[in-house]
């Protein structure tokens, strides 16, 4: 599995043959970077073996037990197209300069290259892999036996991810960083009552109070 290499045993002898390249290109499915801003648009239909149709990206995951909450998360977290394209991109320059990506970002890479696969021989994709990665990373905080809250999954799987990229503090040191990383700005205006209104309501002519403004993902 690691060569992607066919052999008939026991002679060893090695098989080449045309009609394999389905079967590799469902186990090891590779894109072309000029291929990714496409994907931003609706994909044209592809077909399984059973010559149902399905969109590339637009696939179930198998829920095997009770991380249908982990599920909901991945397909959101890789539907983000800058997220997206750097995990399908096989020039991404954070995958290229680091040594030795993380098991947890190489097997989320995995399952996002299976996701958007356009020839699956079904339409679901199994995230089986990367979520016995994450129970075991987060200690078995996030697990696939037990539902768990998706909201403090995201966090930790955005921060778990920045640091195994190698991002820091500095700005846009992953792509984690400049593709969540933000300010939220919060505008204060009193409010006047009126008689004849049976509502408070805002005068926008009236100067603003202070603003608030906070950083982070």
């Amino acid at each position: 599995m690691t060569d992607l290499q066919f052999y008939v045993l026991p002679e060893g002898y090695l098989v080449s043959d045309p009609s394999l390249n389905d079967i590799l290109a469902v186990l090891h499915p590779r894109f072309k970077s000029s291929s990714l801003p496409a994907l931003s648009s609706l994909p044209k239909p592809s077909y399984t073996l059973d010559s149902k149709p399905f969109l590339p990206g637009y696939v179930g995951l198998n829920n095997m037990k009770e991380h249908d909450y982990l599920n909901v998360i991945l397909q959101l977290f890789l539907h983000v197209p800058p997220i997206r394209t750097f995990f399908l991109d096989p020039n991404s320059p954070q995958l290229q300069d680091s040594a030795r990506p993380t098991e947890l970002v190489k097997r989320l890479a995995d399952l996002c290259r299976r996701l958007w696969n356009p020839r699956l021989f079904k339409a679901q994709v199994s995230p089986h892999e990367f979520l016995q990665e994450v129970t075991k990373r987060s200690a078995g905080k996030f697990k696939i036996t037990e539902r768990g809250d998706p909201v403090e999954f995201l966090g930790w799987l955005v921060n778990t991810l920045h640091r195994d990229l190698g991002g820091t503090k500095k700005r846009n040191s992953s792509v984690i960083y400049s593709t969540f990383q933000g300010k939220v700005q919060i505008e204060t205006q009193q409010i006047i009552t009126h008689k004849e209104y049976s509502r408070p309501i805002f005068d926008v002519s009236r100067g603003q109070l202070p603003r608030s403004v906070f950083k982070g993902w």
